[in-house]
């Protein structure tokens, strides 16, 4: 887990270099420069979005087991947003603190999110069976992982399989790949 406190932390550095970028080319006063620098970040979250987001290329740009984090760029792009949006001065400051303070909050939980919440509890089967059947209506995907490695060899149970890879009401394929 320590893989995903520290994938956390960089993209909580990445985040707030994002936000400083933004507030340093709307801080410049040039409208066309920010308004280059929105269209850029749209361009990049339409990209993300179309190209990468929840695709097993992410899996090749970014091969390392916390990949669940660190593939979430979109808090990275909001927080850019973020920050071009606390310079705009033709906006009430109030406005502009809301939405950053909202921006924030979203950011923040959805890079914190695949580790939210508890993993569903397996019930254990027959030490000597190969295959681990699924126990749990959210564990299939961990029960199919316990039984490829101990079909290799390596003894793993459901419940196991189901904390490694997030399994909270389901698993995501990048958690799998964790």
């Amino acid at each position: 887990m320590a893989d995903l406190y520290l994938s956390l932390c960089a993209m909580s550095v990445l985040c707030t270099a994002a936000a400083v970028a933004g507030a340093r080319v709307a801080g410049r006063g040039d409208r066309w420069l920010v308004v280059r620098f929105q269209v850029l970040l749209g361009l990049l979250l339409i990209l993300y979005m179309s190209c990468v987001w929840d695709r097993p290329l992410l899996a090749q740009l970014v091969p390392c087991s916390s990949l669940i984090v660190l593939g979430n760029w979109l808090p990275v792009i909001g927080c850019g947003f973020a920050g071009v949006c606390l310079q705009t001065r033709s906006i009430r400051l109030w406005r502009r603190l809301g939405l950053v303070t909202v921006t924030g909050l979203l950011a923040g939980y959805s890079l914190a999110r695949p580790l939210l919440g508890e993993p569903p509890r397996g019930m254990p089967l027959s030490r000597g069976s190969t295959l681990q059947f699924q126990t749990d209506d959210h564990t299939c995907s961990a029960a199919a992982a316990a039984s490829l490695l101990r079909i290799h060899g390596v003894p793993a149970t459901e419940t196991e399989m189901a904390r490694l890879c997030l399994t909270r009401e389901g698993t995501h394929w990048q958690g799998v790949y964790r």
